[in-house]
């Protein structure tokens, strides 16, 4: 026999250099015994164990360095020739190894396919291998990314913390939580992955974003010029607070501007959170807005103005107008209006024909007294202004044209003017009326007011005492004159030169106040209780004693009482020293007050005691003097 070994090679070793004196160290498998001289048989070992261990994946798995078959009786002395062949001389039947390695791979759970604009989200990230089991070794570096269109999208490790791109898996744990915020309604996908290893599997999920409750509601951009009475356009939007339209508002909205002429004053019902419709503004301004108001939230449009139409037709103002014979009237104005009577600009330069039903009546510059029969509207304006004169009296129509435009007319009443103005005398406070005297202060204004139904008033007047004549313009005072009687004469004149009778007026100017005299009580006083009566006397030889008021130690006391001929009030005062004054006002505002009058009061409530009383003589007889 012959004894063959089949060894497993324990460590590293290269191809044309194994000799009989230069071998692989191994590790016996076990020896196989052979007969010699027979017919070529075949030996085989169980290396199955073997071949486990090397695929195992544990961290202990053996190395494959190979296998060594060799002669176990090679250093005998009888040699013999060992030929080694494999049994399969086809090559796609030798034993072979097929590996396939699935890497790692991260899972995203979001709990949930969306969520409601300006909220965080809470989300997993986890590591798993094929099988889906848990991996658990290792530190991993897990980056985030959103595919939202979103400024303010953001990820971070805690509810509203710090942004983050990036999160880290410690070793030991095999999932790390994490929250999402977005504010922009639409489909995103929020994707994990890893660049630590190579093919490290990634993930993704899709997430909704709704629109948030309605915050408040959006024009369309506005024309900055709209036409007065013609309808244009506005859409608006009902929106959340990150500006993301609310599809499910389908609510009915309030209208207004701030002319209070728009319609309508309802929209129709919303679709899809949209309302587009058209609108009127019936009035000319500038920087108007529009309002809308719904299911308690508003919105506002931006600024723009309504301009009137194109001119159409030509307007007097006033429409009717009554006037004096031989006083000119100022003024007319001459207007141009839209389709819809609307204040419009003229195009071009254009003259204005101006005419009168009245032979004598003539317009006239305004301000002047040239006669015209025809007045320019420069380019861009809307009016123009001009007077009219008559010495015939009469009802008469005014007419102004020009060409393309329809004529405006106005009614002119032409009256004899006879009547003078009236002028009344408006008494300012603080004033006083006793008996039959006005009795005023020096602060006391006088206002004049006149009436003229006529031609107009032309001048005012005003005199005092019978001076000179002072043409008035404002109220006036008569701070500047001496305290008594003073006579207040006025009157108007119109343009038709009727002049009024002088008005008369007599104020009696009050400029000082009142006097007092405090009659107590004053020095040291003793009384059997803190009840003390104050009294004074007050005279005002003007427009009269209004009130007195008594203030002790500073602190007032109220009104004192008018009795039999003196002023009093009784107030409760401790024990000390005190000080007390008299205040007394006229019925013009006059003020007089004295000076603190100083008393110490003591008050006495015990009665005296007797004592130590003697009699002489001790024992008195009947009739017997006593001392």
């Amino acid at each position: 026999t012959r004894t063959y070994e089949c060894d497993r090679i324990v460590k590293d070793w290269e191809e044309g250099t194994v000799t009989w004196g230069d071998q692989p160290d191994v590790e016996g498998l076990g020896p196989k015994a052979v007969a010699i001289g027979t017919v070529p048989d075949w030996v085989s070992w169980d290396v199955k164990s073997w071949v486990q261990g090397f695929v195992s994946g544990e961290i202990s798995a053996t190395p494959n360095y190979g296998w060594m078959i060799r002669d176990g009786d090679e250093d005998s002395t009888t040699s013999y020739e060992s030929v080694f062949y494999s049994q399969e001389s086809d090559t796609d039947l030798r034993p072979s190894l097929t590996i396939s390695y699935y890497p790692p791979h991260l899972e995203l759970e979001t709990y949930g396919s969306g969520f409601e604009a300006g909220n965080w989200v809470k989300m997993t990230v986890r590591r798993k291998d094929f099988n889906n089991v848990a991996v658990n070794r290792g530190d991993l570096n897990v980056r985030l990314s959103s595919t939202s269109v979103s400024a303010n999208k953001r990820f971070s490790i805690t509810l509203g913390g710090a942004p983050i791109n990036e999160l880290f898996i410690e070793n030991g744990s095999g999932s790390k939580d994490f929250w999402y915020y977005d504010d922009k309604v639409g489909t995103c996908a929020i994707t994990v992955w890893t660049g630590d290893y190579l093919y490290y599997g990634d993930d993704g999920e899709q997430q909704i974003i709704r629109p948030g409750a309605l915050h408040h509601f959006a024009f369309a951009h506005m024309m900055p010029l709209v036409t007065a009475a013609v309808p244009f356009p506005t859409t608006i939007t009902a929106l959340d607070a990150y500006g993301n339209v609310v599809i499910g508002y389908n609510g009915t909205n309030a209208l207004s501007d701030a002319t209070g002429t728009m319609s309508p004053t309802v929209t129709g019902a919303f679709v899809n959170g949209v309302w587009s419709g058209n609108v009127v503004i019936n009035e000319v301004a500038d920087n108007v807005k529009i309002s809308t108001s719904g299911a308690g939230r508003t919105g506002e449009s931006g600024l723009f103005d309504v301009i009137a139409g194109p001119p159409v037709k030509i307007s007097i103002a006033p429409a009717d107008f009554t006037m004096a014979a031989e006083v000119q009237y100022s003024s007319l104005t001459i207007e141009l209006e839209d389709a819809n009577g609307f204040g419009a600009e003229a195009v071009v330069q254009m003259i204005v024909n101006l005419a009168s039903t009245s032979a004598h009546g003539e317009f006239r510059q305004a301000g002047g007294t040239a006669k015209i029969t025809s007045v320019t509207m420069q380019a861009g304006s809307s009016s123009v202004g001009v007077d009219y004169y008559d010495i015939r009296a009469g009802t008469w129509t005014l007419t102004a044209s020009a060409a393309g435009l329809a004529s405006g007319t106005s009614i002119a009443t032409v009256l004899p003017d006879t009547t003078p103005p009236v002028t009344a005398i408006a008494v300012g406070s603080p004033k006083f009326k006793g008996g039959t005297t006005l009795y005023v202060s020096e602060d006391t204004t006088f206002a004049l007011t006149v009436t003229d139904e006529a031609s107009g008033v032309k001048e005012t007047k005003y005199r005092i005492d019978g001076g000179s004549w002072n043409a008035y313009s404002e109220p006036f005072t008569l701070a500047a004159y001496s305290e008594g009687a003073h006579v207040i004469g006025c009157f108007s004149a119109d343009k038709a030169n009727n002049t009024e009778l002088e008005v008369l007026l007599t104020a009696h100017l009050d400029a000082t106040p009142p006097s007092i005299q405090a009659l107590g009580p004053s020095g040291s006083i003793i009384a059997r209780s803190g009840s003390m009566n104050f009294t004074a006397t007050v005279d005002d030889e003007g427009s009269g004693v209004a009130s007195v008021e008594l203030l002790l130690d500073g602190t007032t006391q109220g009104t004192m009482a008018y009795v039999n001929a003196t002023y009093s009030k009784t107030v409760e005062v401790a024990t000390g020293t005190h000080g007390w004054r008299v205040r007394a006002t006229d019925n013009v505002g006059e003020i007089a007050e004295t000076p603190d009058i100083a008393f110490y009061l003591s008050v006495d409530n015990a009665p005296p005691t007797i004592s130590n009383v003697m009699m002489s003589p001790a024992s008195p007889s009947m009739g017997e003097a006593i001392r």
